[in-house]
């Protein structure tokens, strides 16, 4: 009996949820749509009303789990264009992410599937880089425009080096095709791991759970002349793998 009342109310707490993203969704996501859709390239990447207004679309869709999320070293952030990593457990750390970029002008690299989708496909298709896991090639020409895009444009890059969404709890391999980013951009590495996002909001699911998201923020990271790309990402990887093993 108690099983069936939890499910009702996580249904009516996960309809809720979905009716307040609608609303804001009209509210903001659209004219993000029309700015993108009607600004060449540079403005596009350097506006401050379409990054406002971004900025405002992750904080509605972090609150609109209903959880509470605690961000622990947020000044870890270096103030100028960095590389973000994060572990990848659910369609919140696209959110939760987002948040910690604020207004900062920032490029997604995301799998490129989700460039098909309607509405958030266009959007994706003017504001991120797609990412072809089964094709290197493809994957290293789109990452090589990525940074002359952010280098151009000073802009941070976001993106998760596991290539997909895991809610095992363990840190999977990561690609190293970020370590080639911060490389050429010359920028440091800042690791975020994310931890029950994927218990909260699982991969695949209509749901919202009750639960709390912990962020924690490391400290920068920076790509050694000596090493390769492949021995940065296990470098950087090795952070995650401890610290998902830690209480914050």
């Amino acid at each position: 009996m108690l099983k069936v009342i939890f499910m009702v109310l996580v249904w009516i707490r996960s309809l809720l949820a979905y009716v307040i993203m609608v609303v804001f969704g009209t509210i903001f996501f659209l004219p993000c749509l029309f700015l993108a859709a009607v600004l060449p390239e540079k403005q596009r990447y350097t506006s401050k009303v379409l990054f406002t207004l971004m900025a405002i679309v992750y904080r509605c869709a972090a609150w609109c789990s209903m959880t509470t999320i605690r961000v622990i070293g947020k000044e870890k952030i270096p103030a100028g264009p960095v590389v973000l990593i994060a572990n990848h457990e659910s369609a919140l750390d696209i959110a939760l992410l987002g948040v910690l970029m604020g207004t900062r002008p920032h490029i997604w690299y995301a799998y490129y599937i989700f460039f098909d989708l309607p509405v958030v496909g266009f959007f994706l298709r003017k504001m991120s880089i797609p990412v072809y896991l089964n094709s290197p090639v493809r994957s290293a020409r789109a990452m090589v425009c990525g940074v002359c895009r952010a280098k151009k444009y000073g802009l941070s890059s976001l993106l998760f080096p596991e290539g997909g969404r895991y809610a095992d709890g363990k840190i999977h391999d990561f690609f190293a095709g970020f370590a080639m980013i911060a490389r050429k951009l010359d920028q440091p590495v800042v690791p975020v791991i994310i931890r029950n996002a994927g218990k909260v909001y699982p991969p695949h699911s209509f749901l919202f759970y009750p639960g709390s998201i912990d962020i924690e923020i490391g400290d920068p990271l920076t790509v050694n002349e000596e090493e390769t790309n492949a021995q940065f990402a296990c470098r950087a990887r090795e952070w995650f793998v401890q610290r998902n093993t830690m209480t914050p």
